[in-house]
This record gives structure tokens, C-alpha cells and sequence, in this order.
């Protein structure tokens, strides 16, 4: 049997908040996209955390593809993501800094019913729609 090996992209780069400062700790998760633009992807078994720098290392990634980089799981911290154009060549490629917002921020109140009768320990959850850009 022979086994042919061939060459890969690693991509670097750095997890950081608004202000440029290095977020440690974050997980970052590389997905490969089938049905790009309009999603469809798969996870890869290639979980990387930053560093105390905010920065990750993600090696052997396959040519080829097209790629798709999520960070988060940060205490204090909201979730990112960046899309990445079709991978044609091997190497290291540094990639711009992915930054995470602060997730600071609260919602309470009071839930009511059609007829306006408020309904007892009622929880609604939101999610802020990730984006590749503060703001965005």
C-alpha cells in the first residue's frame, strides 16, 4: 500500500476584543464549506484555543477547500466568525484578527399573553446575529 502525502495550509492568526487586545482562552473551530455561499458546512475534529497572545495555530487543513474559522466560548465575550475564500495553495497564511465584542449586556422584563395577562416565569433567549465585522 503507499500513502501519498500532500502538502497543507496552516492558518494562523489572533483572537482579540475591540481594542486590540488579545483575548486568551478562545476556542477556534475550523468547518470546511459545501454549499458556499448560502452555508452548509461540516466540523472538522481541529479544535485550537489562543494562546495567553490571542493567538492560534491551525495546521494541516487540506487544499482545496473552502473554509469557515468560528471563535468564541469566552467568559464575557460574544462569538465570531470569517468566511474564507477557496484555499488553492499550501502554506502558512496569517489571517486579519478576529475580533469578539463584549457580552455585557442584559434584557429583563415581563412577558404577556394575546390578552394581556402577564405569564408567570416565562424565559425568552436571543442571540445577536454573529458577524465577520464589529458592528456589522
Amino acid at each position: 500500500m503507499d500513502i501519498t502525502l500532500t502538502p497543507a495550509v496552516t492558518l494562523i492568526g489572533r483572537v482579540t476584543d475591540l481594542q486590540g487586545r488579545p483575548i486568551a482562552g478562545a476556542d477556534v473551530n475550523p468547518s470546511v464549506h459545501t454549499g458556499w455561499p448560502y452555508g452548509g458546512s461540516f466540523g472538522l475534529t481541529v479544535f485550537k484555543r489562543t494562546d495567553g497572545n490571542g493567538r492560534y495555530e491551525i495546521k494541516a487543513l487540506p487544499v482545496g477547500q473552502k473554509y469557515h474559522i468560528g471563535v468564541g466560548l469566552v467568559d464575557g465575550y460574544g462569538e465570531n466568525a470569517v468566511k474564507l475564500g477557496l484555499l488553492e495553495q499550501p502554506g502558512r497564511i496569517e489571517l486579519e484578527d478576529i475580533v469578539l465584542l463584549q457580552a455585557n449586556l442584559s434584557v429583563s422584563g415581563i412577558v404577556f399573553d394575546e390578552s394581556d395577562t402577564p405569564v408567570p416565569q416565562r424565559r425568552r433567549r436571543s442571540r445577536r446575529r454573529r458577524s465577520a465585522t464589529p458592528g456589522g
